[in-house]
């Protein structure tokens, strides 16, 4: 399939293969030119080091949230160590109530490297929408008519919580 796929300049092929097979990741990786991801699901920081030493993935994929030792400092470590083997990074964000405090934390942690040059998230209209996934933020973050999105730029991770919303007492009509 990865070779089919190939013939049609797939930018990249996320997970085609379990974690665990990193030798399987390795083969497909070397047989085709897009690029191959995977990780998103990846416990901690160290569980990227096999797959970046034997070349299983050409970028990586790590969530803020997962893992005891991920956060920003975590994937700022993995962005930092995929660029020392000239690999790109492409984290993922969960969805879920907290999902907006997810994507401006990501943001903010990739902001500040070379070799990330998107973030994957989650929007499938009518339901995985900004209005849904983004209630608990005054402000949510929008991707533009250009594909881009805005790093939020307020104190801390750059977003304000809408403390109506977060205390049940908000109104709707």
């Amino acid at each position: 399939m990865a070779k089919e796929l190939d013939k049609f300049d797939v930018y990249y092929l996320e997970e085609p293969l379990p974690r665990k097979d990193v030798e399987g990741l390795a083969e497909i990786a070397t047989a085709v030119d897009m690029f191959i991801a995977g990780g998103e699901h990846t416990p901690t920081i160290y569980d990227f080091k096999e797959h970046l030493l034997r070349g299983a993935y050409d970028i990586v994929q790590p969530d803020v949230i997962l893992g005891g030792n991920m956060g920003i400092t975590g994937v700022r470590k993995v962005a930092e160590i995929a660029d020392y083997f000239e690999r790109l990074i492409i984290p993922h964000v969960c969805s879920g109530g907290n999902f907006a405090i997810f994507l401006a934390a990501t943001l903010q942690s990739m902001a500040t490297v070379d070799n990330c040059p998107m973030v994957e998230y989650p929007y499938d209209p009518p339901i995985l929408t900004a209005d849904t996934m983004q209630a608990i933020v005054k402000e949510p973050i929008l991707i533009d008519k250009d594909g881009f999105v805005k790093v939020p730029d307020k104190p801390g991770i750059g977003v304000e919580l809408d403390e109506e919303r977060l205390s049940g007492n908000v109104v709707t009509t």
